[in-house]
């Protein structure tokens, strides 16, 4: 009788979970070079010598055993639901919260160890101009003047600039189906590749532009650091509405497209603001929308 064992792969968010799941299963679930991809266990079989079998499970990534969000939460209560790969109590919540506490406690104590072994302090210009750049950025005044200017330039960028290979996709496409209109003999083929497909994957490609765009905005103002400061200094403002100021990314999206708009808002952490944000996100008009 062939073996079986359970082996499951835990760890951070982004450290290659899937793709060694995919190399042991031979499956091919869905990997990138970003954290969030798994949000549910994946199951799979791993054959291995002399008739044995490993039960293979892929699940979210966490970076702690104290979920903060939906797919953590998931991943800690399956790695307590198996059996011989881990010992898990059966603990009380105001415990719970104890152990919480000293993880932290310990964490934070090795973080500083470490750097006060590698990181040498300097009171650089460097540091200086970094503590400026912050107090200007999340001022009460003028951090709101800076980021609605930023986002003048973003939907500058949308609605003005893209309309340059917008056009040019337009004209690209419609040369496509007039050529083929002209090769193609007259009759309903000729008509379903010219009007159709053609027209149709032209409705779609035409905003490539300005998704590009959002994105490329996107991921400088993350890579930059200063979308955290954003979510700081507009947590206060969405408060009110019971929003979180992870919110604002969600609805600047939803000007391009609510569907990855809505994806966004998985990253916060409270589930009524997630709720919120992914109800009111539709309502943001977009530019597939505008015109309807």
């Amino acid at each position: 009788m062939a073996k079986q064992f359970n082996v499951a792969l835990i760890g951070n968010p982004n450290t290659g979970k899937t793709s060694l799941f995919n190399q042991l299963t031979g499956l091919n679930q869905k990997a990138g070079n970003y954290p969030g991809i798994t949000v549910e266990k994946k199951e799979g079989i791993c054959k291995l010598p002399r008739g044995v079998k490993a039960h293979i499970l892929d699940l979210p990534g966490t970076y702690s055993l104290s979920a903060s969000s939906l797919d953590e939460n998931f991943g800690r209560l399956e790695q307590k639901e198996l059996q011989g790969i881990a010992s898990f109590k059966t603990e009380s919540e105001s415990h719970l919260k104890r152990l919480q506490q000293k993880e932290t406690i310990i964490r934070y104590k090795f973080i500083n160890e470490v750097l006060k072994e590698t990181v040498v302090e300097d009171p650089s210009k460097a540091t200086d101009l970094r503590a400026r750049l912050d107090r200007i950025l999340t001022h009460k005044v003028w951090g709101y003047v800076i980021f609605f200017a930023i986002l003048l330039l973003i939907f500058q960028a949308i609605y003005d600039w893209a309309s340059y290979p917008m056009d040019y996709i337009d004209l690209l496409l419609a040369n496509l189906s007039e050529l083929t209109k002209t090769i193609l003999p007259s009759g309903a083929l000729t008509h379903l590749l010219a009007d159709g497909i053609i027209a149709g994957l032209g409705g779609i490609i035409i905003f490539i532009p300005q998704i590009a765009f959002l994105f490329l905005f996107i991921a400088i103002l993350e890579e930059t650091g200063y979308m955290s400061r954003v979510v700081f200094l507009m947590d206060r403002v969405m408060r009110p509405f019971g929003l979180s100021g992870k919110s604002v990314v969600p609805l600047i999206s939803g000007t391009v497209c609510a569907i990855p708009a809505i994806m966004a808002a998985r990253n916060i952490e409270s589930w009524k603001k997630r709720l919120i944000t992914i109800l009111i996100t539709p309502f943001t008009t977009c530019s597939a929308r505008l015109p309807v």
